[in-house]
């Protein structure tokens, strides 16, 4: 995938002056509005993909909570491109983590398709069956969203996360995620066991 020039350099500008700027480290919602414009005329698989590439998976994760706008603009057909796209492990393991635990959607089936293709699906599996407890989203996690940081730092909207969950529901690829420790153990384990 060729990533357009507005995306790297807009993506650069805001990691950079982020760790300066923002008043919740590494980036918070108000940081970013006076860039919303811009961001929401990207191509948001290019932005996914650059950002997932380029960034931390704090950074990542957290810029991503930021901007609904994004992932409102994202099927499960973009899904599968951004999985396509990713070269390097931290990659999948960052969007794991974020489309897992705050999208509450289910695209481990999709990522392991593709990191056998790449040969990767190994260490995709290692990492789920060590670092699985990291994906799930905890009471706790919820009501710092809703009520703590998430509020005061991320502008977070359950009803705008939920409708872009349940959108992404419709298609049949994706499962909604588990939210119980051990049904999600579970499954973990037989998903990195299974050898398809």
């Amino acid at each position: 995938m060729k990533i357009s020039e507005q995306v790297k350099s807009l993506s650069r500008t805001m990691a950079i002056k982020a760790s300066d700027e923002a008043a919740y480290f590494p980036i918070d919602r108000n940081f970013l509005i006076p860039y919303l414009k811009e961001i929401v005329k990207l191509n948001p698989v290019e932005f996914v993909v650059y950002s997932l590439e380029q960034a931390n998976p704090t950074y990542t994760n957290l810029l991503f909570l930021c901007l609904p706008e994004i992932w409102e603009n994202i099927d499960v057909d973009d899904i599968e491109t951004i999985v396509e796209n990713l070269s390097n492990d931290f990659s999948y393991f960052t969007l794991i983590e974020f489309t897992y635990k705050y999208l509450e959607v289910d695209i481990l089936k999709i990522i392991l398709k593709q990191a056998k293709k790449k040969g990767v699906d190994g260490k995709i599996r290692q990492y789920l069956q060590n670092q699985w407890n990291v994906i799930i989203k905890s009471t706790e996690d919820r009501t710092a969203l809703e009520t703590g940081i998430g509020q005061e730092f991320f502008d977070y909207d359950n009803r705008k996360w939920n409708y872009i969950k349940q959108k992404l529901l419709f298609d049949k690829r994706l499962h909604p995620a588990l939210f119980e420790y051990k049904e999600l153990e579970r499954y973990i384990n037989t998903l990195t066991t299974s050898t398809n």
